[in-house]
């Protein structure tokens, strides 16, 4: 375990969040939510050396080395840092399907049966709108919950089906409050493009130069802002708040098409300039995009910021941290 340099004793009597793949998109901004909680964090990465994208936070996070596909050690880690509560963001980007599985599947067993053996009843993970499969499947205009059925389409989709189906085992079995969180597309400033390009259009607006997206102007996606996000699964895991009363949540979000989406980025700045060349497989409309989150905002009172919000949010950050760049001596 590699402790923060800049750690603060006081931080010690904190309670522990810990956060299994915390230094990506959605990890980073889920630390700070925690730590004004009132939490320190720990973060498990099983390669990483350095803090990251939680550099700002140092002083509240711990990191450590270890693996979700390593149930010895996630077991030992769970028993040393008696965490309060758990996330799994643990995901294995660009991995062969080994690999993939191990984390995803394997990993995240380990990861519900080590939170039990160190008495950590509450877990969160991060799901995905990928289980139900294509809109289409349910119907153009339906509405989709945490009954709907789900069709997914690949491994991705199956993974995060069967986390749920474990979660709800776990929850039956041993008495914990394991919970799914369905994530849809996330946007907010710090990333390339988000998911599927969902941040492009906002991008493209900073910069005004000429984009190209890769989809059909109106395929339709689910988007919800990282923070948006971040605070449900904080609701979620939160000891001070009631414990889930299901294993599984439908986060909800805004469903927009990639022409609205460049539509919103065009308020913003009248000079964004967005073409489309849409990829033959049609990737882009294998996805659900009507999403009700009403279970998880009546417990946990939940919402979403409007995507303009959200979109001159990362318009502000992208010309400021070109600002940045450009003038000699400011930090980077």
């Amino acid at each position: 375990m590699i402790s923060a340099d800049r750690a603060d004793p006081a931080v010690s009597k904190r309670p522990v969040a810990l956060l299994l793949g915390g230094r990506g998109f959605i990890g980073s901004r889920l630390a700070p939510q925690m730590i004004e909680r009132g939490y320190r964090i720990v973060c498990a990465e099983p390669t990483a050396t350095t803090l990251g994208r939680l550099e700002p936070y140092g002083a509240h996070v711990t990191l450590a080395n270890t693996s979700t596909a390593d149930r010895e050690a996630l077991v030992d880690l769970l028993a040393q840092v008696n965490p309060a509560c758990v996330f799994n963001l643990a995901y294995a980007r660009g991995a062969d399907i080994a690999t993939e599985m191990d984390i995803m599947c394997r990993g995240l067993w380990n990861t519900f049966d080590a939170a039990r053996l160190a008495g950590c009843g509450r877990v969160v993970f991060a799901s995905s709108v990928r289980v139900y499969g294509a809109q289409s499947a349910h119907g153009a205009e339906t509405l989709l919950n945490e009954r709907s059925p789900c069709y997914p389409l690949t491994r991705y989709g199956h993974a995060k089906l069967l986390g749920e189906r474990l979660a709800v085992d776990f929850n039956a079995t041993h008495a914990m409050h394991v919970a799914a969180l369905r994530v849809p597309m996330v946007y907010g400033p710090g990333v390339r493009e988000g998911a599927f390009g969902v941040c492009v259009p906002a991008l493209a607006a900073a910069s005004g130069t000429p984009t190209v997206l890769p989809y059909d102007p109106a395929a339709r996606l689910c988007l919800a802002h990282v923070d948006d996000v971040a605070k449900a699964l904080a609701q979620l895991a939160d000891a001070r708040n009631a414990p889930p009363k299901h294993a599984v949540y439908e986060l909800g979000g805004h469903a927009l098409s990639y022409a609205g989406m460049v539509g919103i980025a065009s308020t913003i700045n009248p000079d964004t300039r967005v073409t489309f060349a849409p990829r033959p497989d049609g990737l882009e409309h294998q996805f659900s995009y009507l999403l009700d989150g009403s279970r998880l905002r009546a417990e946990y009172g939940t919402s979403h910021r409007p995507v303009i919000d959200g979109y001159r949010e990362i318009v502000d950050y992208t010309r400021t941290r070109r600002e940045d760049n450009r003038t000699p001596g400011r930090s980077k």
